[in-house]
């Protein structure tokens, strides 16, 4: 109140207004609780009986009735008992089933020593096999640690335990917030009485007066409560003095038994305080379940998690990155120091030549237990596909040298099993901190050897800077799936555990191939699985079999499918030939009967003729013809010209040989496309980042690592193509948008731990490689454009990040750059180019020059390492740099040839066409050159392009297509080269000298253009030229520049099926795709007439399925149809 009371102290209120609306307010409340009591009392709340019917407490179910609390021995005591069938256990809800087992226990009074005997008479498949390896290893457990264990196992209330967090709710501001709270617990419960909720209710609520401290809500604070009244059994004992001080002494086992309640610790440190508000949020959101915060102090918190996945999660990253400040993770040990780091690390060992009978999981956690505390297996290993080779995760100590092998000691024989370590990051000694190697310390004194050199002094320039920022993706993390292993307890419900949401996932059946686990290991040569799919109802373009199965999907029962939904082609030829028979039966016998039969005979051959239409129109995927033309033929044909134009029978290797047989075509592929996604080179970075300032602040970081809420993944998936061809796992965006209110959670979830910084699955990183050709008769793989095609999941993190980083471009892209911007056209751009070609022959001292040059495989040839350091030469902080880069960095590649998949490979360098986020990385790659390009020319080292008293721009960049505008003389040219020359051996790009050209004054003598070819490496080009697919030339554009406009007509108008096509299905292709055509050159030129007269004569042939130049007399005059449609034409 006193809050409150500040804040209005300007104006105050009359104290008999506030009294009133106090009064007021009892009123009301008074008046609630007695409809509540009125309500309650018209509930009835009957105890869960034998019958079946579910418990009102959620913890009732597992305590004993107070009739087993009477003794079995007395048997004069029992009452006579009405003869009861005991309950069978047919496959339903085993906890359930426990409940009401027990309850049968208890009104027989079974003895605790034959209740787990019956238990095995009466349970059955599937809960039967664990309750067998339950008895094997429980060591003849007793009745009520059985029922700890059912709970344990099979119980999803056990881990977020909301009823008792429900119960314990109590009042601690206003009755709004407290309602607001008790409604959000409220909703993750379920199988209470209203009865009983009523009564919590009441009884956790407070009324107006009885003011509850916000910060200190009330808690047993007296020893006595809190240790139950026994001061005997306490660790430590009480030594008198030492040195003049009380002494107390806890032996190593007692110091042990207190600190394994921490035994799922660990420390945060910070150079900057963060709240604990902000961290828990963080946790929270980022789906981690059970937790404690505790400050250490103001740069460090003690992180306590209660289940063992959410506590490896979060050490496994040691680094994140929280409203933009980094923070560090290590364990917490006893002897914990501020200053210091716990060496202790999980790392994940990969053990070659094991032995094939030691891949027992009992057998690997010994194996394990050699190396340091065991956590997890590989799901590899799990399965065992891979026997010779095992991979399991440990906590080891770092700041000792790691084991290169193991010795076993088997039967009679000793063998030895290599160890190869994973992602061991550097610890030091010395400092007893991570980041760096001891030989690199700079706290460790340098002995040199040699006599130091004597000369001139000198001043340093730069100040030598420090970073112990790791920029490497964390390997991905193969037990992400739900761990099997029970947690321990760690404290009573007392202690203020924060609980989150938490769904427990069931454990799919282990897969027979290897991409079925989301793991490092694997064949890389192995292709994925894929099949043909037959037509589905709902409208899915089709994909390949997916090989990986949606995680946590609900396992719920398919519906039977629609009667009669097989054959499709067989269900319509029979549709016709009822038809004709049934329309023939009427002409014969026109009866009423007769009539309705032969309607509903030709509404299903109209269902059917439908299907078909869908089915091969979903096959063509033709994307502009949404109406017009119902026959399938037309898409039938379009499939069969699709598929031989995408076809490969023929290709020449780069020995020159030519290649037709299929294995060797494999091959040949995998070979090529693996040398071009594979970096070959180390990059000299250091003339490109000298020009890269620094323009991201933090608030631009954090928008990009923030994480996303459901809302803003809903957008991202019903802005992108639903019926995009999709990836491995089969599933396109059709599939997402009809299984939203299903899939959505797992798919919130699944985004949220990729912008954590979670490791993509392999799974997810997979991506086929479509090959699309760019010459009409492609001879080498050279002639193809690689298409990545990814999974749809993949593609939801990627436009994510696409959208968020669209915001930023305008802050680090120049004006020389267009493509993929909003606000930036390419008419801007082809304007510019051809503005300075009426300066072209402008007498300037060299002449001006124009050079365009054509990048090779410009989109896969973009090294890696370059365009992270371009983003952090920018200002991108690690972890968004290591979110835009991990699509990049976890693609594995498998070529579809003819369909089928080939090969398997890690993509190690170049961005993928086709990705929402790579076109955006790629101009920041490209930024690289234009920074470094335009400092010269500021500087006057290389000279511009003269226009006059007009400052001219330097270059053009639009995607890969590049165009330099400077002057010809010698030295200029030598400098240029020397700049491009830089660029590409800092990004891995390379010039096609065949396709590249300059252009120069007409003015211009052959021994200077000689010259220019030996210095730039390319020809002389002459007019016109095709820049951004316009027509670039000297003057106005005429007849005989625009052959290449009327090639692409005639080249759609030849590729279509005019025969097969009716007139409407040929009139929405005119309107949609012909016309558009020439409107990209008409946007920055003038056609002349006769071309304008030439495209409608090949329109109006085409509308008349003519293939003679003319007009066509089809029974109406030329006059008729040039007439406008709203008059007759």
């Amino acid at each position: 109140m006193s809050a409150d009371a500040g804040k209005n102290s300007e104006t105050p209120l009359p104290l008999t207004t506030i009294m009133q609306a106090i009064q007021n307010l009892g009123l009301e409340l008074n008046n609630m609780n007695k409809r509540l009591d009125a309500l309650a009392n018209r509930i009835v709340g009957d105890n869960a009986g034998v019958s079946g019917q579910k418990t009102p407490s959620h913890e009732s179910r597992w305590q004993p009735l107070p009739s087993c609390t009477a003794g079995h021995n007395d048997s004069s005591d029992r009452q006579p008992r009405l003869r009861i069938d005991p309950p069978r256990f047919n496959g339903e809800d085993l906890v359930d089933w426990i409940f009401r087992i027990q309850q049968y226990f208890d009104y027989f009074s079974t003895a605790e020593s034959e209740r787990l005997q019956l238990v095995g008479m009466f349970i059955d498949h599937p809960a039967s096999e664990w309750f067998r390896y339950y008895l094997t290893n429980s060591c003849g457990g007793t009745w009520v640690e059985f029922l700890q264990a059912v709970k344990q196992r099979f119980d999803p209330d056990h881990y977020a335990d909301y009823v008792s967090l429900l119960s314990r709710l109590q009042q601690q501001t206003s009755v709004m917030a407290y309602q607001t709270a008790f409604e959000g617990l409220l909703n993750k419960v379920s199988g209470i009485p209203e009865s009983t909720l009523i009564s919590m209710y009441k009884a956790t609520g407070n009324h107006p007066g009885n003011l509850i401290s916000y910060h200190h809500p009330k808690c047993k604070t007296l020893f006595v409560d809190l240790i139950n009244g026994d001061f005997t059994n306490n660790p430590g004992q009480v030594n008198g003095l030492y040195n003049g001080a009380p002494s107390i002494i806890f032996s190593a086992a007692e110091e042990e038994f207190l600190a394994g309640k921490f035994s799922r610790a660990l420390i945060r440190r910070s150079k900057e305080r963060i709240s604990l508000s902000a961290l828990e949020d963080f946790l929270v959101r980022g789906g981690f379940k059970e937790f404690k915060l505790r400050r250490l102090g103001n740069f460090e918190v003690l992180f306590i998690f209660k289940q063992e996945d959410d506590y490896q999660r979060w050490f496994y990253r040691r680094r994140w990155n929280i409203q933009g400040i980094l923070l560090t993770i290590c364990k917490w040990s006893p002897n914990h120091s501020p200053n210091h780091d716990n060496p202790i690390s999980p790392l994940w060992v990969e053990v070659s030549h094991v032995p094939v009978h030691l891949n027992d999981h009992r057998a690997l956690f010994t194996i394990a237990s050699s190396l340091g505390r065991p956590i997890k297996l590989d799901a590899k290993t799990v399965i065992g596909a891979t026997p010779g080779k095992v991979r399991f995760c440990v906590e080891m100590d770092v700041s000792i040298a790691l084991p290169p092998r193991i010795h076993v000691w088997l039967g009679e024989r000793d063998i030895w099993l290599l160890c190869k370590y994973e992602q061991v990051m550097d610890y030091c000694a010395s400092c007893s901190g991570f980041g760096h190697a001891k030989t690199s310390c700079r706290k460790c004194p340098q002995i040199l050897s040699g006599n130091a050199p004597a000369g001139t002094g000198g001043t340093v320039l730069n100040p030598a800077t420090r970073s112990h920022i790791s920029s490497e993706v964390v390997p991905h993390d193969p037990a992400l799936a739900p761990c099997t292993l029970a947690s321990q307890s760690m404290g009573s419900l007392d202690d203020g555990w924060i609980g989150t949401r938490f769904e427990v996932g069931e454990t799919s059946s282990p897969l027979d191939t290897p991409y079925g686990c989301h793991s490092e290991g694997g064949n890389e040569e192995t292709p994925f699985d894929t099949s043909e799919l037959l037509p589905l109802a709902m409208d899915i373009p089709k994909g390949p079999k997916s090989s990986l199965p949606l995680p946590r999907c609900p396992r719920v029962k398919p519906p039977p499918p629609p009667p009669g939904f097989g054959n499709i082609f067989e269900q319509a030829r029979k549709a016709e030939e009822y038809a004709s028979l049934t329309q023939e039966a009427y002409d014969l016998d026109p009866t009423d009967s007769k009539r309705e039969t032969a309607q509903l005979a030709n509404a299903k051959l109209i269902l059917a003729v439908k299907k078909e239409v869908e089915y091969w129109k979903q096959k063509a995927n033709i994307k502009w013809l949404e109406k017009g033309d119902t026959n399938s033929k037309v898409f039938q044909a379009y499939v069969r010209g699709k598929q031989k134009k995408l076809s490969i029978n023929h290709i020449i290797s780069k020995e020159g040989k030519g290649i037709h047989n299929k294995e060797e075509l494999k091959e040949e592929a995998i070979n090529f496309f693996k040398a071009q996604f594979s970096a070959d080179h180390c990059p000299n970075l250091e003339p490109i980042l000298q020009h890269i300032p620094t323009l991201i602040t933090a608030e631009d970081d954090a928008s990009i690592t923030a994480l996303p809420n459901l809302e803003e993944v809903k957008h991202t998936i019903w802005e992108m193509d639903a019926n995009s061809t999709s990836g491995p796992d089969g599933f396109n965006g059709t599939f997402f948008k009809c299984c939203w209110d299903i899939i959505q959670q797992d798919v919130l979830k699944a985004s949220q731990d990729f912008f954590l910084g979670m490791p993509i699955p392999k799974g997810y990183g997979s991506t086929f490689l479509t090959l699309i050709p760019k010459k009409s008769q492609p001879k080498t793989f050279d002639d193809f454009r690689p298409i990545s095609l990814s999974t749809f999941m993949s593609k939801i993190n990627t436009k994510l990040l696409a959208n968020r980083l669209k915001n930023l471009l305008p802050k680090i892209i120049a004006e020389e750059q267009a493509a993929f911007q909003k606000g930036k056209g390419i008419e801007d751009h082809i304007l510019m180019a051809k503005e300075a070609i009426h300066h072209l022959d402008r007498k300037v001292f060299g002449g001006n020059l124009i050079v365009k040059i054509d990048m090779a495989k410009a989109f896969d040839r973009m090294d890696l390492s370059y365009l992270e350091s371009i983003l952090k030469g920018f200002g991108f902080s690690c972890l968004s740099i290591k979110l835009l880069m991990a699509n990049l960095k976890s693609t594995f590649i498998s070529i579809l040839l003819n369909g089928e998949p080939t090969g398997f490979f890690q993509m190690t360098r170049g961005v993928k066409q086709g990705d929402p986020l790579s076109p955006l990385l790629f101009i920041i790659g490209g930024e690289g050159f234009s920074r470094l390009l335009n400092h010269h020319l500021e500087t006057t080292f290389i000279k511009r392009y003269n226009m006059g008293s007009f400052k001219w721009v330097g270059h053009l960049i639009y995607a890969d297509d590049l165009i330099i505008f400077t002057k010809g003389d010698t030295r200029n040219l030598l400098r240029l080269k020397g700049v491009l020359l830089d660029y590409l051996g800092a990004s891995g790009q390379q010039i096609n000298y065949n396709k590249s050209h300059f252009y120069c004054s007409k003015n211009t003598s052959k021994e200077q253009i000689s010259h220019i070819e030996k210095i730039l490496g390319m020809t002389n080009g002459s007019f016109p030229f095709t820049y951004l697919g316009r027509t670039i030339c000297k003057g106005v554009l005429r007849k005989e520049h625009c052959f290449s406009l009327l090639e692409h007509f005639d080249n759609h108008i030849s590729s279509w099926y005019s025969k097969i096509l009716n007139q409407m299905g040929r009139l929405i292709l005119i309107k949609h795709v012909l016309s558009s055509i020439p409107l990209h050159i008409m946007a920055v030129h003038t056609l002349p007439k006769s071309i304008h007269a030439r495209l409608n004569t090949l329109m109006a042939n085409f509308y008349w399925g003519r293939k003679v130049v003319g007009l066509n007399t089809t029974g109406s005059s030329g006059l008729t149809y040039v007439i406008p449609e709203k008059q007759g034409g």
